[in-house]
């Protein structure tokens, strides 16, 4: 929305009401008051593209009004139009005082600095501060994300046993892994979820614990054993599982639902792609940081212990 259709709304707002306004603000007083013309040239050469009972519209306002709008700039024009007689019929009739307009005029004021002073300073990827980039760079979590080995990301189940486990339980427990192994087999899970709820059925059907996992892992630097490593890379497609494996905690049978490829990243071919993620957080704490510099360059003084005087309700509680 433009300057002109913005203020032309707000004083609007006060067309059905003026009686009310009009009292208000006679109890109140203006805080601020409008003066000058409703069509101030955005520079002073503008190019002027209509006149409405004298008031300009420029070459700039229509550009704005077609971009924002998504319209073309004939359109955007005669949009621009009507808000101008608007905007001039409600300043005719007293309105363009209210507060609903001053109110307005502040938040175009906010917007229109904001625009010109940090937006068109901060306005994409490329602006994020190098120096941010290198700082994240320098992170473990960073490096690992953009230079790794290839991994196999999997969900299992197991059927807990200790290693110190009789035959019989050592049986037992290899029997129920099967079972898993035979009817993923068969029933083909499309999912993790799918997996691990087919493991969850054969183990309340043998009265049985069965607890389900997901890992990612790498088949050579792994946290785990070796042998689930292992189990883990016996299997090459996404939906495949591996027969029951004897670890240290049990009968695992493993299900392969992703597969993530080797990756060697410089850090000049990985900087789009961090600043890009980065993007958003980065621009928030950029504007933080200016309007801290606005702030501290200001003249404010607190009374806080005058809040005390405000009464507010809330139902989670307040800090």
């Amino acid at each position: 929305m433009t300057v002109r259709i913005a203020f032309a709304t707000a004083i609007l707002l006060g067309l059905g009401c003026a009686r009310a306004h009009e009292g208000a603000a006679k109890r109140r007083g203006n805080e601020e008051r409008f003066e000058g013309s409703l069509s101030p040239a955005p520079h002073p050469s503008s190019e002027v593209v209509a006149l409405v009972n004298g008031d300009r519209i420029y070459l700039e306002d229509v550009e704005r009004q077609a971009r924002e709008r998504k319209v073309t700039p004939s359109r955007a024009l005669r949009e621009l139009i009507d808000a101008m007689l608007l905007s001039q019929e409600a300043a005719r009739r007293g309105l363009a005082n209210t507060e609903e307009a001053a109110s307005a005029r502040k938040r175009e004021r906010v917007r229109r600095l904001i625009e010109d002073e940090f937006e068109s300073r901060f306005n994409g990827p490329e602006d994020v501060p190098q120096g941010e980039i290198d700082k994240l760079w320098t992170r473990l979590d960073i490096q690992n994300f953009f230079n790794h080995e290839l991994y196999h990301e999997v969900a299992y189940a197991r059927v807990p046993l200790n290693r110190n486990a009789t035959p019989e339980k050592e049986a037992e427990a290899r029997k129920i892994a099967d079972e898993i192994h035979k009817r993923a087999i068969e029933q083909a899970p499309k999912t993790w979820q799918e997996f691990h709820d087919l493991a969850g059925k054969v183990g309340n059907s043998s009265g049985t614990q069965v607890d389900r996992f997901t890992y990612s892992t790498t088949r050579h630097h792994s946290g785990t054993f070796e042998s689930f490593a292992a189990a883990v890379f016996s299997i090459s497609k996404t939906g495949d599982v591996a027969k029951p494996v004897r670890t240290p905690w049990g009968w695992d049978v493993i299900y392969l639902y992703q597969i993530i490829p080797k990756r060697q990243t410089a850090k000049s071919e990985a900087e789009p792609e961090i600043r890009q993620k980065i993007f958003d957080s980065s621009r928030r704490a950029a504007f933080q940081a200016w309007v801290d510099g606005l702030v501290g360059k200001a003249a404010i003084v607190r009374s806080d212990e005058r809040l005390t005087k405000i009464e507010v309700q809330s139902p989670v509680g307040l800090p």
